[in-house]
């Protein structure tokens, strides 16, 4: 009989004999991982959460294992198994102290080794830290708290009366139960927060931002809180965690706070510029004397170091929780995956407050390749006109200027997508040039008026940061087209003068029978692009609106037919006739428009299965505009669906050196997840699928993808956690819809993803 201790020291015994365990620390933690998690690991896996990249992480694995088979396995048991991919421990006969805890157990061992938890004088795994593997210290940080909730729910080690509450009458701060002896569990609203920025105020002036922080912890957030009914649990200079009685008082805190820093104005001499970032959730926690933990706080600092600078965002459990003038201050943000959080966390942002998400920092390469010709990215024009309503319309123009900078071959020009994630942001010119991977930068402001509009425009070259053109534009409302085309055809005439472009081909955009119908497609777009800004019915309202003020308009025609590509709810029979309807339209009065190209040979190959022909339009897109991100996207997706997955992934590297910050950049993820599927890697498409339901989690195609490939990965448990998630966000979807509904050449491919699916009782 083996044992294995995990709780205190770490020890391993047979029949009662302690064995000697390997004197490497990973080594035992190798151990401790493969026994706690019990099932079948890549051995890539198991290198990247125990050993860095130079360390030859395979070669640090083999000597880990050949120390722990002699221990392990005898003639009767070959408890590791191994093969040249994966690593599992198979410890059915092992006894674990960690996972007795959770049992019935009432041995004098196991109720010894609870109450040391309890009592602080063990932890799992005791002794072993590696505060530079982060991945690994995570999962052991998160074993550490599972032990304490185990050992309190262990028999005979309950501290408090049933149900985890207080005596009646023990009464602390704020109504809530006075803290006990030992540990309880309770319902708590919780509310984190902590200063934004607050290593570069420190280091921009450390004494004053130091006195600051410190008088407004003191004299204003403390205050408020206490008052308001919250107990403050930890305070530190930057950040704070205080327990409510009620989401209510929680929320109403928070919104106090945030107005409260709203109104200090900076100070030179005394207050820097000091902004708070706030989260709030309602949830269960345990309670040790002063001390809270539990996932009822994790996800309110996750939710916290999710929000923007002088924000709240609070999740759906206290949402569903607020009174009705309470609930209208708050927006919904739909499902997020918060870090170190297995599940996604429905959020809502407070209206009142800034946009609800930071801009997150460039995941892009140190050095982006070169593309080998003029580079330029057009930032968002800021609008002039005085009106917030007008701002659709700068929008419009910059998109303009960039579809007329796109449609030449010899400039790079960085999508739209990735340009905007810039919008109403200060501008370093040389870092944003760096992050986008560009030489020059064009920024401008528009005004419009009834009977002018007028735009200002320069080009910066980024390595010098000079302004080496600047120009203005006045035009009449109804020649917008010409003045974008004036404007890109400058800058590349200054880009590229041995070409002496001066004038555009203004084919691809022809004249509008009615101005208004240019006006609702302009409106359509901040609905049509981006993960959370992604509204398809809203943006396909106002693409309607255009069309009927211009039945002809092909850009409106075509975005609608693609918009209703990547929404089931418009799958009907009659729904895919008017996809189709849309699509032909776009063809017919936009045909040298490589945007309508590529969107028309989406709904060619997804709705009529005719891949040559889609393929042909895809190509023909190409020559066109081999600067338009929807291009590149489109024929990675129409590739992949008709079997080249190998040129499908390269289609998709296009398209994010195009857009490297896209916010709809799941749309490539999922795209190279189901290339990677198809090519049976299963890992390479679990993990790209996983990247992309966590950017959108409403893309169901990727959760099926993750669904499909954990089962042949054999992780049921996570292929049926994807699969529930699938059905949350289109709950009519079966076995039979998919084989229908997916448009793979090869039809093999839909078996294999519905075989797996078979495998965890998905609805026939």
């Amino acid at each position: 009989m083996l044992e294995l201790r995990l709780l205190g020291k770490m020890a391993l015994r047979r029949d009662g004999k302690e064995l000697a365990l390997p004197p490497s620390k990973k080594t035992r933690a190798l151990l401790a991982y493969l026994a706690v998690t019990a099932k079948r690991h890549r051995r890539d896996d198991l290198c990247r959460l125990l050993w860095h990249i130079p360390d030859d992480p395979r070669g640090a694995l083999r000597w880990s294992l050949s120390k722990l088979r002699p221990l392990l396995n005898d003639t009767d048991h070959e408890r590791i198994s191994a093969d040249r991919q994966t690593v599992q421990l198979h410890a059915d006969d092992i006894r674990i102290d960690f996972l007795a805890l959770s049992h019935d157990d009432t041995s004098e061992e196991i109720q010894a080794s609870a109450r040391a938890v309890m009592d602080g004088k063990a932890v799992f795994l005791e002794g072993i830290e590696f505060p530079d593997l982060p991945e690994f210290q995570s999962w052991l940080n998160a074993q550490r708290q599972e032990a304490r909730a185990k050992a309190m729910a262990s028999p005979n080690q309950v501290p408090v009366p049933a149900g985890g509450a207080a005596l009646a009458g023990d009464v602390g701060p704020g109504g809530h139960p006075a803290a006990r002896p030992g540990i309880q569990r309770r319902l708590s609203a919780i509310l984190s927060a902590d200063v934004s920025d607050y290593s570069r105020l420190i280091g921009a002036d450390e004494l004053k931002s130091v006195s600051a922080l410190r008088m407004l912890r003191k004299e204003l957030w403390e205050p408020t809180f206490v008052e308001m009914g919250g107990r403050i649990i930890k305070a530190s200079m930057d950040g704070i965690i205080v327990e409510f009685a009620s989401a209510n008082q929680a929320v109403a805190a928070g919104i106090a706070v945030q107005e409260k820093m709203g109104n200090i104005a900076p100070d030179d001499a005394f207050m820097p510029q000091i902004e708070l970032r706030v989260g709030v959730n309602l949830g269960d926690v345990l309670i040790e004397g002063d001390d809270i933990f539990g996932d009822g706080v994790n996800i309110a600092a996750r939710l916290k170091s999710s929000c923007s600078a002088g924000g709240l965002l609070i999740s759906g459990n206290v949402f569903d929780q607020l009174d009705e003038t309470q609930g209208r201050h708050f927006v919904s943000d739909g499902d997020l995956m918060l870090k170190n959080i297995a599940r996604p966390v429905n959020v809502y942002h407070w209206a009142g407050g800034p946009p609800p998400f930071e801009r997150p920092p460039a995941q892009v390469p140190p050095t982006l390749v070169d593309p080998g010709k003029p580079s330029i990215a057009v930032l968002p024009f800021a609008n002039m006109s005085g009106i917030a309503d007008e701002e659709y319309f700068a929008d419009g123009m910059t998109d303009g200027i960039i579809t007329a900078l796109s449609c030449m071959p010899w400039v790079f020009v960085i999508s739209r997508t990735s340009s905007f994630t810039y919008k109403n942001q200060p501008i370093d010119i040389r870092k944003v040039a760096e992050e986008l991977g560009v030489r020059y930068l064009l920024e401008g402001t528009v005004s419009r008026s009834p009977d002018k509009v007028r735009v200002s425009c320069q080009l910066v070259d980024a390595e010098t940061a000079r302004y080496i053109w600047a120009q203005r534009f006045d035009r009449p409302p109804a020649d917008i087209f010409e003045l974008q085309d004036d404007v890109a055809g400058q800058v590349v005439a200054i880009l590229e003068p041995k070409l002496r472009l001066i004038e555009l081909e203004r084919s691809q955009r022809k004249p509008l029978a009615e101005l208004e119908a240019y006006d609702y497609y302009l409106k359509s777009l901040p609905y049509s692009y981006g993960a959370r800004g992604t509204n398809i019915p809203e943006a396909i309202k106002h693409l309607e609106q255009s069309l009927a003020c211009d039945p002809n308009f092909a850009p409106a025609a075509g975005l609608a037919a693609w918009l209703r590509t990547q929404d089931s709810a418009y799958f009907s029979a009659e729904g895919i006739a008017e996809t189709r309807r849309l699509a032909n339209v776009a063809v017919e009065y936009g045909g040298d428009d490589a945007f309508v190209l590529a969107i028309s040979a989406s709904v060619v190959g997804y709705f009529e299965r005719s891949w040559p022909a889609a393929l042909s339009l895809i190509d023909r897109a190409i020559k066109l505009n081999p600067n338009n991100l929807t291009v590149w996207t489109s024929s990675g997706w129409i590739r992949m669906y008709y079997g080249d997955s190998a040129a499908a992934l390269e289609d998709f590297d296009k398209a994010e050196r195009l857009s490297p910050l896209d916010p709809a950049s799941y749309v490539v993820h999922s795209g190279r997840a189901c290339a990677l599927f198809q090519m049976e890697d299963f890992d390479g498409a679990a993990k790209w699928a996983r990247i992309a339901a966590a950017e959108n989690p409403r893309f169901t195609a990727s959760w099926r993808i993750l669904a499909a490939s954990s089962v042949y990965l054999g992780d049921l448990e996570g292929a049926r956690h994807a699969a529930d998630q699938i059905l949350k966000h289109a709950p009519f979807e079966t076995l039979a819809f998919i084989s229908d509904i997916l448009p793979y050449h090869k039809r093999a491919m839909p078996e294999l993803i519905c075989n797996a699916l078979r495998q965890i009782d998905y609805p026939a």
